[in-house]
């Protein structure tokens, strides 16, 4: 099913053949909405379009202007935060980025995952 869904991804758009984050990010899908692929074909391109848009216009290099945005605004409410970030390799955009890039199945379980989106 994952496969299909990447396949029907590529035909619209074929930045989502070539990202090799679209996968990972589409596996939730997938597994949320079982055997109707239709369904989650299209809740992962509504995600993109509403609250993704411009994460692909930089491929194959991240979104930088959005990492930008979540670096100013960890900045503003957690200074200490990102400060201790600076010294991780990647910095605070590449942190943010690798749970992005993921929409956060890294770090959630199946139910949490379910209930942030």
């Amino acid at each position: 099913r994952l496969q299909r869904i990447c396949s029907c991804l590529s035909h619209y758009s074929p930045v989502f053949a070539e990202s090799p984050v679209v996968p990972g990010m589409v596996f939730p899908f997938v597994k949320a909405f079982k055997t109707n692929e239709t369904h989650a074909f299209e809740a992962f391109l509504t995600l993109v379009n509403n609250h993704a848009r411009g994460w692909f216009e930089l491929f194959p290099d991240p979104p930088f202007g959005h990492l930008a945005e979540v670096e100013a605004v960890v900045k503003f409410h957690d200074p200490q935060v990102a400060k201790r970030m600076e010294s991780v390799p990647g910095g605070l955009q590449g942190a943010a980025w690798q749970l992005l890039s993921t929409l956060f199945t890294d770090v959630t379980t199946a139910d949490e995952w379910l209930r942030l989106f």
